[in-house]
């Protein structure tokens, strides 16, 4: 057995053969949606999978930065990646076009993104520690983690497993800029995992920050001397996501739309102290195996790393610590009260009055373990693992790590297939996704609450406090007063805002997937401004063709949150509406497409340093070798 052992040790262990097996796992984890048409029916997945169709429809309309899906809300248009995290779409709305198959590109996405996080985290472990055993044992632990398993199945979360992935590049950014002062690479690593996290999810981004925020503050010395790499690391994630940021901060100067309203986010997106403190969680809840399903808190991750903590203290009690050691070590018990620290801010010791209200918009104290309670662990159980197994003979090695694998699998398969699970219920009753892309005809569910929406519609008659007063579920906004809004709204066509008064401007076919809005106008006897039956986001262009001349009109935001044209006097002639770039759109991109030039120009540059290196110490190898020969 022995000898059979040696023979195909070198494939056993090969890095290779981890990723595969990697791949296999995750795989499993996504066993239910594989190769799946059908959309899982659940929590947010009509909003999700809008936000998808939304970038399609962006550059199906030829939008340069797919920001605005004119074809959604009856036509009048509405804007999902303008404040929303919109990379994850990007690369599903991809695969759509390839295989014309939403479900399916979603559910691919899925198995693709959990592969990549499972061999992130083996990448950065293996560095970390050197142990391809601690890095496989640490990457099965992050896959089939309930972060990993509740985005996959109970809010279709495509953008949080995205963020996860990001979050760990992050984190090995920061580990190579620790361990070399001059590392471009870990810069680049740093910067675009920020980006990414900031461009997928911005929850996910919020609770990361504060754990990255806390790492580097525990490593304040090293922090203080690294300060350069870490600042160059923060300009290249802002310019990497200036596209995203700079419209971003356009809209909050607006002010005008229900995601920025105080009073709308406290009451209908639960963004207060009470709902947070309505949704902490006992002690007992937590670590309650009654009722196990993928939303779960990581019960199996804290037995494992109290056991191997218990070893590490065991291991130190008969050895003395080298100083090589005392780092990771310092990391392990740093991380472990990382981990921890999710329990604790899940309970009921808790008082969210108490502390900054930024953090209120989580809405609930437990999305802190959904985004980030399987990175942290994760990061604990490969680094600890790594210390008690490296004295260990490396036949016991492989024997545990293969142990500690497959208690990971089987523990995640038994949550997957929970009868407790939300999803169980409508897991056999998918439904196709018709031609306009709703699931089960909830067109309205793909604008969620409404925060996107200009806070003036639905209004008019009665103020939004009057609204609240009337305390009602969280769709009741939505549902009762937007949509009949724009329902009476679209009959009025084209408005002068003088008197609100509908005109009689000829209007022209409007095409479905363009957000063109053309109508031609009489010669006006003063200047004036007319409302158009589209919503206001900024991006909207006017120009019109008078008496063979191309002018470019003025578009602003009309005070009923609709697209506003200012009409010179006396000159008629055609007017042509569309979506384009605003301002802050282009200096964003101008930035993003800077740093991305930045970062390719580096990457060559490592690139070609390296194989230079590699040269140099093969010529000095060869050099030694005959010296010695000699």
């Amino acid at each position: 057995m022995i000898m059979k052992y040696n023979k195909y040790k070198k494939y056993i262990l090969s890095d290779m053969a981890n990723m595969v097996l990697i791949f296999v796992i995750s795989l499993f984890i996504c066993k239910l949606i594989l190769f799946k048409s059908d959309a899982l029916f659940d929590n947010d997945v009509d909003f999700h999978y809008a936000r998808v169709m939304s970038t399609v429809h962006a550059w199906m309309d030829h939008q340069f930065v797919p920001q605005l899906d004119p074809t959604a809300v009856k036509g009048f248009g509405y804007s999902w990646n303008l404040f929303y995290g919109p990379f994850p779409t990007y690369f599903i709305a991809g695969l759509f076009f390839i295989c014309r198959d939403l479900a399916f590109s979603v559910n691919l996405t899925s198995v693709i993104i959990v592969f990549c996080i499972g061999l992130m985290m083996y990448r950065y472990i293996k560095y970390r520690t050197q142990s391809q055993g601690a890095a496989l044992v640490s990457a099965v632990s992050m896959i089939t983690s309930t972060s990993v398993l509740l985005n996959i199945y109970q809010y279709s979360g495509y953008g949080p497993l995205f963020a996860m992935f990001f979050a760990i590049l992050s984190l090995y950014g920061i580990q190579l800029i620790f361990d070399k002062e001059k590392n471009g690479l870990g810069v680049l690593l740093l910067g675009f995992g920020g980006s990414g996290m900031l461009l997928s999810h911005t929850l996910s981004c919020l609770v990361m920050v504060i754990y990255i925020m806390l790492l580097l503050i525990c490593h304040f010395k090293i922090t203080l001397k690294r300060m350069k790499s870490f600042v160059l690391s923060a300009c290249l994630s802002l310019g990497l996501s200036a596209y995203f940021l700079l419209p971003f901060i356009e809209l909050k100067n607006l002010n005008i739309y229900n995601l920025f309203n105080e009073s709308f986010v406290k009451v209908y997106m639960w963004k207060n102290p009470n709902s947070m403190n309505f949704g902490r969680v006992s002690f007992k809840q937590m670590f309650s195996l009654e009722q196990l399903n993928v939303a779960s808190f990581p019960v199996v991750s804290l037995i494992i790393s109290l056991v191997l903590l218990c070893l590490i203290c065991s291991l130190l009690v008969f050895k003395r610590i080298k100083k090589e050691e005392s780092k990771l070590l310092s990391d392990v018990f740093l991380f472990f009260l990382f981990a921890l620290s999710i329990f604790v801010l899940c309970s009921n010791w808790m008082d969210w009055h108490k502390l900054p209200g930024f953090l209120w918009t989580m809405q609930s104290p437990i999305r802190i373990m959904f985004y980030a309670s399987g990175l942290l662990f994760s990061v604990y159980i490969g680094l600890s693992y790594s210390y008690v197994i490296r004295k260990a003979p490396r036949f016991i090695t492989i024997i545990l790590s293969i142990f500690l694998v497959v208690i990971n699998v089987i523990f995640s398969q038994s949550l997957i297939d929970s009868p407790h699970n939300n999803f169980a219920k409508y897991f056999h009753n998918l439904k196709k996704i018709d031609a306009s892309y709703s699931i089960e005809g909830e067109q309205f569910l793909k604008t969620a609450i409404g925060e996107f929406f200009p806070t003036s519609i639905g209004t008019q008659e009665k103020s939004l406090s009057q609204i609240i007063s009337e305390k009602d579920f969280a769709y009741y906004f939505s549902l009762g007063y937007i949509y009949p809004a724009l329902d009476k709204r679209i009959q009025e066509g084209i408005v002068n805002t003088s008197d609100n008064q509908p005109t009689n401007f000829k209007v022209h076919e409007q095409k479905y997937s363009r957000s063109e809005f053309v109508f031609d106008v009489p010669k006006m006897v003063k200047t004036t401004d007319v409302e158009i039956p589209k919503i206001y986001y900024p991006g909207y262009k006017a120009y019109s063709y008078m008496n063979g001349e191309k002018v470019a009109l003025q578009v602003v935001p009309s005070k009923r949150g609709f697209v506003q044209v200012n009409l010179p006097k006396e000159k008629a002639g055609r007017i042509i509406v569309y979506y384009g770039l605003s301002r802050a759109t282009i200096i964003g991109v101008s930035l993003t497409l800077l740093s991305i030039f930045i970062s390719i120009c580096y990457l060559i540059k490592y690139r070609r340093d390296k194989k230079r290196e590699i040269r140099h110490a093969s010529l000095k190898r060869r050099t030694l070798r005959y010296s010695t020969d000699a």
